[in-house]
This record gives structure tokens, C-alpha cells and sequence, in this order.
């Protein structure tokens, strides 16, 4: 009998691992109109790990009909206007480095890069349709290449001189630096404006032959960061001085017409949030405040200077925490993980900048696409397209990172190509999703494979849940807000919690739990680590509080009672039916929502696989509660298994067929 098990187990798992991976290719799509935006968005690149430029470097030929993009192939064209690919630099030729090495003329249909010769770096060109290469000049020791100037003949870098004895890749200790021009026609190098100061993000300006931008790296609210400096000069400019403690200015890059430099402004530091200007012919200055929800990484502007977009922040971003010195995470979370789009205002009203007259408005944002499923540990960046139409991206929302466009413009659909769709929203904890949902450390969530059971053209399924999260600190944190603005009537939410819910109440560096049970009763304290007075519920409170904000959103909440441990007794699973999955049970009766006892169903089907086999296979030795993908994949299959089996649950009618 264990072998017939074991049998139908090790074909079940081989079935689905392959219909997975199938999937999974499928599984980014190539054209679609987000839901929360209405706004359409493409993908440009064809393979995954394929990425778009820096935000500051160009990347469109001068004609702005070809985009240039870094793929597992190396540098490739997208036709603008075919999303045609083409392999221009095969990737073996490729030397790549962060925000520099790398950019296109906006002359000639050049890409410049640097690749490694026997003596050093060489700059090199390739034309981007003909594929012609020519290597132009050899760089100094210690030199970085960094951009090409507006009339292509020279190029603009910085060289380091290292202290003997220190590491060449070290970015502490003393510092001796110096920009330089490389010039194309001879290979002269013109070396300017020593600096004890790290020099970084170098910028020719898209006009003026003669002229750069550059910063001071650093710690932002200790520097005067945006400088600019005309070549072979020794005397660097600076664009914007700080006037109070813990100001910041930064991330700065020209406008198209060369005239303006913009850069990301706060007053002081995660208090207020501005897009500021500097024109530097005329000295005029502008600034646009930004709401701290909106507030982006990285911005930039279109060539005509009427529209600015931004690429949102992370969880860790300056946007989701207090002003320095506290420096401590917001909750709820402050931070909007979208692309933006923003329109400046017309009015405008005197103010005063780096302590020099200037106008002032408040920007009007647009939300493009919807990155609440995107890891910003990849910084998605973002530009607009000569034409101003669409705003390019890069992004690992759907797993791996991939190249994308959103249209400027909105879609004017029909209300049910829009809408309609309905959406199956997963909250919970890392029995869910773990890690950042990518299979970290080869662990998985049930919720990261349960969207190859359900038919994509019919419902779209969002995975919101996250690590270490219980029934309470999903509400606190404010994710469970982000999760309820995204339903609509129609939509359905499954929730799990229960794993974290013990532990310590307000002490400690995870004051997660809540009271144990399904009752009304609460607790007052004050967060040791945030010194926030809190009000503390039951687990079956919280839950209640789900099940009816999601019906009164007109979604169909359905509990599910926490996956069981790699935890046996006599041959038996440990059950949660004496406290996390009787709560559940009971919360859901209350509260009027469906109810499955995944605990139970997952534990009976570990029992007929056998306990050595579910620890070898679906578990890790160093970890019994978070399972591999294996794992997850049986965990999903029995859930959609008991969705079929519940009476009466809409739901199931947008799986795919039982195979």
C-alpha cells in the first residue's frame, strides 16, 4: 500500500512540477490594461533577468525609434514602434557597472560601453543597426567611463587613485579622485577638478558639448550633493545648498533641453518630499511638492518638460519612515509602490530654494501600474520614450525581471474589459509567500503556485500575504488597507494567519500576537518599539474584522485554518483543532464567511504520504514550518481539492479543469 502511495505521490508532484513550470513561462504576460490604473502596459523584453538602463543614462537612439535594453543575450533594440528585438552586443563583450559604462549617442546610432583589453578598459562603439565596432580609446588605470557628450567627441568619466594597499573594489577609506574627458578623435585625455570628495553619477549634458553633471556621494543630509562643471575647469558648481539639518537633494539628472537639472528634495529628510529645478543658464528655480505616498526613488521628465513620472518605494524607502535622527518604519506604511505619472501645476507661488528666490506648486500624480507585487530591492526606474507616450520600466512583478512600457495615456475601454475580471486576493503570513515569493532560500508559500489552478483569462490572482505577519500585524502595519483598496464587488479573498500569532504582545523586537481565542476582550499597552499605544484583539477579532470588510468591499471572504508543522506524534500530524484552527472555524461561522479546514486536509494528506517521505521532500531538515516548492505544490493541490468539495463556492468555478 506505501508503495502504491508513494507512487501516485511521485507522479502527482511530477505532473504538476511540469504543468508548473509550463505555467510559469506563460506566466508573464505580454500585453495587459492594469486594473487599478486602467493604463496599458506591454513587455518589451522577450527573456527573463532581461533589465532597462539606469535612470539617467539614455538609451534611445537619436531618432527615439530604437530602445536599447541589457538581456541574458547582451545589449539589444526594441523597435518602438514592432517591439521588434535585436542583439546588437553579445554579452560576452559586455563590461557592465551599476549606473555607468554604458550609453547611447544622441548623434549617431552608436552605443558606447567599455569592454576589458590586455592593458586596461577600452571604450568601444557599435552601431545599433549595422553592428559595426570600433574601439576608440584606452583608458587610464583606475578610470571609470561614464557618458558620452551631446556632440559625441568626448567622453566623460571619473579616475580614482587608490592608496597602495587598498583593495580596488573598497568604498571606504580616503578617497583621491578626478574627473576626465577622453577625447574620441585622438584619445587624448584631459584629466580636471581634483576631489578628496567620491565623485559619482557623471552626466554630459544632452546639449552643450562642454558641459557635466555629477554628485557627491555620500550620506544625502551630510553633502551638498548636484553639481555641475564645464570641462577641463577646476571649479565645480553646485546646484542646490542645504539650508536646514537633515535636508537632502539628490538623484539629480538634466531635462532634455539641457537647461534644466532636476533632483529629488526633502525638507528635511522623509518630512517633505519635492521634484526641484534649477535652470542653469538663468538661475531660475522651481520646485513641486510630491505627497509622501507618492513619493519615487527615482523621477524623470519628458523631452517636451510637461510630464514627470516616478518609479514609488519599497518598504525600507525614506518615504516609510520618520525624519532623522528617529528614523524609525511608519505603520501603517507611508510609501506607494506604483509607477507615477505627474503633471506640474499651473499655478505657482514664491518660495525660496537652497536659500535663492523660487516658485512652488504641488504636484497632481496619476497612478500607471500597480508594483505591490514587486521587490524593490530592484530598483525599476524609469524614462519616458522621445515621443512622450509611454513610460519604460523594469520590474520582477510577476518573478523574474523583465523590461515593460505603460501608455500615458488612458485606455478608453469598455467598462467590462476594465473591471469585470474579477480578483482572488491571498492575505496572510510566510506559509503563503515566502520571502519576497521567489522560491528564497528554496522555500515557498501554498499562495505562490495556487495561481496555475485557476484560469488566468478569468481571474486574476494577487498574492498580498507576507512573512511574519499575523492576524493582527497584517492590520497594523496597514497592509491589509493596501489589500481591501484593491476589491472590488465580485472579488474573493483568502486568508490564513495563526503561525505568528504567539509571542509577546508589546515587548520585545516582534510584539505580534494577539489573544489567544475567538472572543471580544482587549488589551491596552504601549509598543516597546515604537512607543505607540496599541489596543490588542482576539486572533478571531481580527479575522472577523477581515471577513466583514471585505463583504462590505462586496468580496467573498473565505478562512482558511493554518497549514500544519512537519510536527508528528505516533505517526500522526499535529492538528491546530484545539486552538489556531478551531478559532478560525469559529470566527468564520461568526461572521458569515466560507470556512475550510486546511489544517486538517493537509495533515491527512501528509499521513498517507508517509512522515519521512513529507520530511525529505516537502520540508527542509532546518525548517518544519515553511515547506520547498514540492510542498507547496501539494498544499495548493489539496486546496483547491477542498474549494471543489465546499458547497456552494463561486469560487471554484474559475479553476481550470481537473486534470
Amino acid at each position: 500500500m506505501k508503495t502504491r502511495v508513494l507512487l501516485v505521490f511521485a507522479v502527482v508532484i511530477g505532473l504538476v512540477s511540469a504543468a508548473g513550470a509550463e505555467t510559469r513561462a506563460e506566466a508573464v504576460p505580454k500585453e495587459w490594461v492594469d486594473p487599478a490604473t486602467g493604463h496599458r502596459v506591454v513587455r518589451l523584453s522577450e527573456l527573463p533577468g532581461s533589465v532597462s538602463f539606469y535612470f539617467h543614462q539614455n538609451a534611445y537612439t537619436p531618432e527615439g525609434d530604437k530602445l536599447l535594453i541589457s538581456t541574458p543575450r547582451g545589449l539589444e533594440t526594441v523597435d518602438l514602434a514592432t517591439r521588434e528585438l535585436n542583439v546588437v552586443v553579445d554579452r560576452e563583450s559586455l563590461r557592465l557597472g551599476g549606473s555607468s559604462g554604458l550609453e547611447m549617442g544622441r548623434k549617431t546610432r552608436q552605443v558606447y560601453y567599455t569592454v576589458r583589453g590586455d592593458d586596461g578598459l577600452v571604450l568601444r562603439a557599435t552601431n545599433v543597426d549595422t553592428r559595426e565596432t570600433r574601439d576608440l580609446v584606452r583608458l587610464p588605470s583606475g578610470a571609470s567611463f561614464n557618458s558620452i557628450n551631446a556632440d559625441e567627441t568626448l567622453a566623460f568619466g571619473s579616475i580614482r587613485d587608490f592608496v597602495p594597499g587598498q583593495s580596488r573594489g573598497s568604498r571606504s577609506g580616503p578617497r583621491q579622485m578626478r574627473l576626465f574627458t577622453a577625447n574620441l578623435a585622438t584619445g587624448e585625455i584631459t584629466t580636471f577638478h581634483e576631489s578628496t570628495d567620491w565623485l559619482n553619477h557623471l552626466q554630459c549634458s544632452p546639449t552643450d558639448p562642454t558641459f557635466g553633471l555629477f554628485c557627491h556621494e555620500g550620506s544625502w543630509h551630510e553633502l551638498d550633493r548636484v553639481w555641475t562643471i564645464r570641462f577641463g575647469e577646476e571649479e565645480a558648481q553646485l546646484m542646490h545648498r542645504r539650508e536646514i539639518p537633515y535636508e537632502i537633494a539628490g538623484h539629480e539628472f538634466f531635462g532634455a533641453d539641457g537647461e534644466w537639472v532636476w533632483y529629488d528634495l526633502q525638507t528635511p529628510r522623509a518630512s517633505q518630499f519635492w521634484i526641484a529645478g534649477v535652470n542653469v543658464k538663468t538661475g531660475e528655480r522651481r520646485r513641486y511638492e510630491v505627497d509622501r505616498k507618492e513619493w519615487s526613488v527615482h523621477y524623470n521628465v519628458s523631452r517636451d518638460g510637461t510630464l514627470f513620472a516616478g518609479d514609488g518605494g519599497g518598504p525600507e524607502s525614506v518615504a516609510n519612515q520618520t525624519p532623522l535622527p528617529e528614523k524609525r518604519r511608519l505603520h501603517p506604511p507611508g510609501n506607494g509602490q506604483w509607477i507615477y505619472l505627474f503633471r506640474p501645476p499651473e499655478e505657482l507661488v514664491d518660495a525660496t530654494v537652497s536659500g535663492e528666490p523660487a516658485v512652488s506648486g504641488t504636484m497632481t500624480a496619476e497612478r500607471l501600474v500597480d508594483l505591490s507585487s514587486h521587490d524593490y530591492d530592484l530598483e525599476p526606474n524609469v524614462t519616458f520614450t522621445p515621443d512622450g507616450k509611454w513610460v519604460v520600466f523594469r520590474s520582477d512583478m510577476h518573478g523574474p525581471r523583465h523590461v515593460y512600457a505603460v501608455s500615458v495615456e488612458r485606455e478608453e475601454l469598455p467598462q467590462a474589459e476594465v473591471e469585470d475580471r474579477p480578483r482572488l486576493v491571498l492575505i496572510g503570513d510566510s506559509t503563503v509567500k515566502n520571502g519576497s515569493g521567489k522560491g528564497d532560500g528554496g522555500l515557498w508559500g501554498w499562495g505562490q503556485v495556487l495561481a496555475e489552478h485557476f484560469d488566468a483569462d478569468r481571474i486574476d490572482v494577487e498574492n498580498r500575504a507576507l512573512g511574519g505577519r499575523s492576524s493582527r500585524t497584517y492590520l497594523t502595519e496597514g497592509l491589509w488597507q493596501k489589500s481591501l483598496e484593491r476589491l472590488r464587488p465580485g472579488d474573493y479573498v483568502i486568508m490564513q494567519f495563526g503561525h505568528n500569532d504567539g509571542g509577546s504582545m508589546f515587548a520585545g523586537e516582534r510584539p505580534r500576537a494577539s489573544i489567544k481565542g475567538n472572543g471580544d476582550e482587549a488589551v491596552d499597552g504601549v509598543v516597546e518599539q515604537t512607543g505607540k499605544a496599541e489596543t490588542v484583539h482576539s486572533y478571531g477579532w481580527y479575522l472577523r474584522r477581515y471577513i466583514n470588510d471585505a463583504k462590505e468591499a462586496g468580496a467573498t471572504p473565505i478562512v482558511v485554518s493554518p497549514v500544519p508543522r512537519d510536527r508528528w506524534e505516533d505517526g500522526k500530524v499535529l492538528r491546530a483543532d484545539a486552538d489556531y484552527g478551531l478559532w478560525a472555524k469559529q470566527a468564520a461561522e461568526q461572521a458569515g464567511a466560507v470556512f475550510l479546514d486546511l489544517n486538517e486536509l493537509i495533515a491527512r494528506r501528509y499521513e498517507g504520504i508517509g512522515e519521512a517521505e513529507v520530511g525529505e521532500q516537502l520540508f527542509t531538515a532546518d525548517d518544519w514550518t515553511h515547506t520547498t516548492r514540492a510542498g507547496a505544490l501539494v498544499n495548493a493541490v489539496v486546496l483547491v481539492d477542498g474549494l471543489r468539495s465546499v458547497e456552494n463556492c463561486e469560487l471554484a468555478d474559475f479553476l481550470q479543469e481537473q486534470n
